[in-house]
């Protein structure tokens, strides 16, 4: 059993003749899966495979268990943005940390803190945590397989390595397993992600933001709050396909604080009135649209998907 783990760019197709884009936009982005890490064990799992056991707006925990007769598990908290893949062993599994690329150098930093480069050249921090999220003893190691050399009693955590220097940061943080995010709105264009941690008490979780949270985000210097979260310094940003440059965040809660003075003023129609010159015809298109849906309805509303189906709701209802 083992949870892979994929860090490849993305291949991007622009667009042209016989494609919906133009020429100078993409039309197209595919990100290839490579396991490049990959947290296991080394004893049997349940042949029925994972279970996902919980499951929210941000991300899910997914479960393998072990054989019938044993307490074996493992838990893969799994949330949009980690910095860190984790991994909390209990009843008897042994890790195995390996890559379908080949392990090229697994080097121990220190107790609970290990290098891991793959055949690719991509570099992880490695980390075995007990279940208070303390670094174990000199007593655990990993072999030149990947196996620790003990069942654990807690986590094993990894995190990619972009640029030197950013070990610091992660080893910082290593101790805060995010464990759950619940969104909350207070009002005032106020919304708030709370964070659920396990780990070592008072630890602060490291975890990646768009650039559009960095925009509303409340800071602690920029609202001279000590609880509020801040911009990671020293660590390189990370990028992903859809939404471009990400950047670590630190704090167990986030404050987005959005302006809606315009959106307070919206009715139901556009502020104004149109131009006479535009009544007739706003009439006309009006008249044309009802009389579609009064013959179309059903077509419009039972889609093959719930996103399609939802538009046609949007547009009847």
């Amino acid at each position: 059993p083992e949870l892979q783990v994929s860090h490849q760019p993305a291949t991007v197709a622009y667009g042209g003749a016989g494609t919906a884009a133009p020429p100078e936009r993409i039309h197209t982005y595919s990100t290839q899966f490579s396991s490049e890490i990959s947290l296991g064990a080394v004893e049997d799992a349940f042949q029925a495979g994972y279970a996902v056991v919980e499951e929210g707006l941000f991300g899910v925990r997914v479960e393998i268990r072990g054989p019938p007769g044993t307490s074996r598990a493992i838990s893969f908290p799994v949330f949009s943005g980690m910095a860190y893949v984790s991994a909390r062993y209990s009843g008897g599994f042994t890790p195995r940390v390996t890559s379908d690329q080949r392990i090229t150098a697994f080097n121990k930093v220190r107790n609970g803190v290990w290098s891991f480069r793959n055949g690719g050249g991509k570099t992880f921090r490695v980390y075995v945590l007990d279940a208070g999220g303390k670094p174990v003893d000199n007593g655990y190691n990993f072999g030149a397989d990947g196996r620790l050399n003990l069942a654990l009693e807690g986590w094993v955590r990894t995190a990619r390595v972009l640029d030197a220097g950013d070990e610091v940061v992660l080893d910082a943080h290593a101790s805060a397993v995010i464990v759950g995010c619940e969104l909350r709105i207070t009002g005032n264009g106020l919304v708030h992600y709370d964070f659920r941690a396990a780990g070592l008490a008072n630890s602060q979780l490291l975890h990646w933001a768009y650039a559009h949270h960095i925009r509303l985000m409340e800071t602690a210097s920029s609202v001279g709050a000590a609880t509020a979260p801040e911009l990671a310094a020293g660590i390189t940003p990370m990028y992903a396909p859809t939404k471009g440059r990400m950047r670590g965040v630190v704090g167990n809660s986030w404050s987005l604080r959005v302006d809606t003075t315009q959106a307070d003023r919206l009715g139901f129609l556009p502020e104004g009135e149109p131009e006479p010159s535009r009544q007739s015809f706003l009439q006309q298109e009006t008249a044309g649209t009802l009389s579609y849906f009064q013959d179309n309805w059903r077509a419009a509303l039972f889609k093959g998907s719930f996103y399609f189906s939802g538009k046609g709701f949007q547009k009847v209802g």
